[in-house]
């Protein structure tokens, strides 16, 4: 299959994960899905870091997604890719070096990570699967 490189490129920096429609081999066309960033999140980061806050970005999109988000938000620190229980380590990896670790997360794949942070704010689905798992 003849995909569209650039075209696929275009999506990546505007902060989209990219997908290739196909039918039989043959690409169709191509989506870029984003979540929207809130008008205020860049202060809010901003905000943050004033007050001392380190902030990590972990995500699970792939390099060109987080890395355009994180430089619209400020987040200087920030690994793609992440796997949940790879989230989950990299929390328990913190809380080891002796910080208090906050977590936000938006889905149930958060949760591990959720439930083993000091401090844990949960959007969507994320809130009930912490809840009720074991730490």
């Amino acid at each position: 299959m003849t995909i569209d490189t650039k075209a696929l490129a275009g999506f990546a920096s505007a902060g989209t994960t990219q997908i290739v429609l196909a039918d039989d081999g043959q690409a169709l066309g191509y989506l870029g899905i984003a979540d929207r960033l809130r008008d205020t999140s860049a202060a809010a980061v901003a905000r943050l870091r004033a007050g001392g806050v380190e902030l990590v970005m972990l995500t699970g999109d792939n390099e060109a997604t987080a890395e355009t988000i994180a430089r619209q938000t400020g987040i200087a620190r920030w690994k793609a890719g992440v796997l949940p229980q790879d989230k989950a380590a990299e929390v328990q990896r913190l809380k080891s070096a002796g910080d208090a670790v906050a977590m936000a997360g938006d889905g149930i794949n958060d949760a591990p990570a959720l439930a083993a942070a000091d401090v844990s704010f949960a959007f969507a689905n994320g809130a009930d699967i912490a809840l009720k798992r074991p730490t």
